[in-house]
């Protein structure tokens, strides 16, 4: 029983099945009461649901030692402030049989707004539902802390208020927050100002949400962090001018942003800047050799990579090396895109879905594409279940599921909103 209990292996089965069991081989004799303390030890708590906890604490048959008790009173707590749930993770908040799945997060399909998120195992190439976004969202940004994903911020559909059918696009300030412990969302604060086509950087588990633009497309300045142990946002320092699909990366616990479009210039911008949260300055660097808009960065290892934007004529990437400040131009991207999703796998990124120019029109491309950091080249890897532009991705671990969760063809009813 200690063995089973101990174990990361043990697919699709829930951690309150796991406590039945244990419960149940200790009502089978007297004599098991003994090994109370060594089974209990292993149960993981912070995955039980609250009334489960309670009704643990307070029954009678199984005797628990003080220890005991007070992990359960730790788990109790933990429920109890959902917001700071994402800094207290450790052994007892950790699912077994997790594994990481790359998330495929709000954005457009067919010319509507999506629904559902869907998740990507690159390494079997298996697709699976997650969840349903509860505010359909482009334009906005995402990050994971704690295992937990935050969903900040975009554009989303208003209807009209004299009660018509017609909708509009609005910018929002609002932070939705996924929990995959016990697939459930929470609202958190929102952020103090509207942000869409903003960036999105982690330091020292604070949320920063920089620039971007508000309603009638005013340009922002501002810069504002979310402190997750007071679930409040707090402004920064501002930028050192107004701007809006920029691109930002994180490197060495600094912020670097680059690019995007300026409140005077109809031009896409070269120029990069950091921001250090200690030294709580804007500091320019070295511009990027191709001014760029709607761009993405990500970071591996110690170099800083810039992927494509919207409307540029050609497709060349390059890299930054924050040490030497210098930027160096790599291998074209032989599959043209915009609006894509990124993440970064290993030393691999990944571009997923987003659009190309085909004939003079904006069409979808459905496949997913892998650019090796080490030997800059590029391969396609699949494509897509269905297609999306406008995403955002990041890495989520999630429980183990059952093969019914993962059949292909219930992919193809992702709800759009047009």
């Amino acid at each position: 029983m200690l063995n089973i209990i101990k174990s990361d292996d043990i697919p699709r089965v829930s951690e309150q099945r796991i406590l039945h069991l244990v419960l149940r081989w200790l009502h089978h004799g007297k004599v098991r009461l003994g090994f109370t303390k060594l089974l209990f030890e292993n149960v993981r708590f912070g995955l039980l649901p609250l009334d489960t906890l309670r009704t643990l604490y307070t029954q009678t048959d199984i005797p628990l030692t003080a220890s005991i008790k007070c992990m359960i009173i730790k788990a109790i707590n933990y429920h109890s402030i959902p917001s700071k749930q994402p800094l207290l993770q450790g052994k007892y908040s950790t699912m077994r049989n997790q594994k990481g799945w790359i998330m495929l997060v709000g954005g457009t399909s067919s010319g509507g707004l999506v629904d559902n998120i869907l998740g990507f195992d690159v390494y079997s190439h298996r697709w699976r539902r997650v969840t349903t976004l509860h505010l359909k969202v482009q334009h906005h940004c995402i990050c994971v802390i704690g295992n937990f994903l935050y969903v900040i911020g975009g554009e989303t559909l208003e209807r009209s208020s004299d009660g018509t059918k017609e909708s509009s696009l609005c910018v929002t300030n609002v932070v939705y927050r996924y929990d995959p412990r016990f697939d459930q969302w929470v609202q958190v604060s929102s952020m103090l100002q509207k942000r869409a086509q903003f960036s999105c950087c982690i330091i020292d588990n604070y949320i920063f949400a920089i620039g971007g633009r508000a309603d009638q497309q005013t340009l922002l300045s501002s810069v504002e962090f979310y402190d997750i142990n007071r679930d409040t946002w707090t402004t920064a320092k501002e930028l050192p001018c107004k701007m809006h699909g920029q691109a930002s990366a994180v490197h060495n616990n600094t912020i670097y942003i680059s690019g995007g479009k300026r409140e005077a210039l109809v031009n896409s911008s070269k120029d990069v800047y950091s921001f250090n949260r200690l030294e709580s300055q804007w500091k320019k660097q070295a511009p990027m050799t191709i001014a760029r808009f709607g761009h993405k960065m990500a970071t591996v290892r110690d170099v800083i990579f810039t992927f494509l934007g919207i409307y540029e004529p050609f497709s060349d990437i390059e890299k930054y090396d924050p040490n030497s400040n210098q930027w160096t131009r790599l291998r074209p991207l032989p599959f043209d895109r915009f609006c894509y999703g990124l993440v970064v796998v290993e030393q691999t990124v990944l571009l997923l879905g987003g659009k190309k120019w085909q004939d003079s029109q904006e069409v979808p491309t459905q496949n997913i594409v892998g650019y090796d950091t080490e030997n800059d080249c590029w391969e396609e890897i699949c494509s897509m279940a269905v297609p999306l532009s406008g995403l955002q991705c990041s890495i989520l671990h999630l429980p183990d599921t059952t093969e019914t969760d993962e059949k292909l063809p219930n992919l193809y009813s992702i709800k759009t909103t047009v």
